[in-house]
């Protein structure tokens, strides 16, 4: 069984999945409602950067991952969708297998 996250953040702010002993990532969706100043998505573990992405344009984007597994450390595992800019609401949502 997977788990599905979804978060909405207010207009101007990050939206942050965190999930503590993760086992594997299947997919990622993400949106802004307007065109974002400085949007990003990055998946960190622990310290570690282990993804990182710019986003360039509104609206719904997608991470299909094959998944992403054997994450066999224990940890915390996070994604955070930056903050859109100004008037910029994002969404963010995840399925994460602990």
């Amino acid at each position: 069984m997977g788990l599905e996250t979804k978060l909405n953040a207010a207009a101007n702010a990050a939206a942050v999945i965190t999930v503590t002993d993760p086992r594997s990532v299947d997919w990622i969706v993400w949106s802004y409602d307007d065109a974002p100043t400085g949007g990003k998505l990055t998946m960190a573990f622990g310290e570690t950067t282990i993804f990182e992405v710019d986003i360039t344009a509104g609206g719904p984007g997608e991470l299909l991952l094959d998944p992403i597994v054997g994450m066999t450390d224990t940890g915390t595992l996070t994604i955070t969708l930056a903050a859109g800019g100004a008037g910029v609401t994002g969404k963010l949502n995840a399925m994460v297998r602990n």
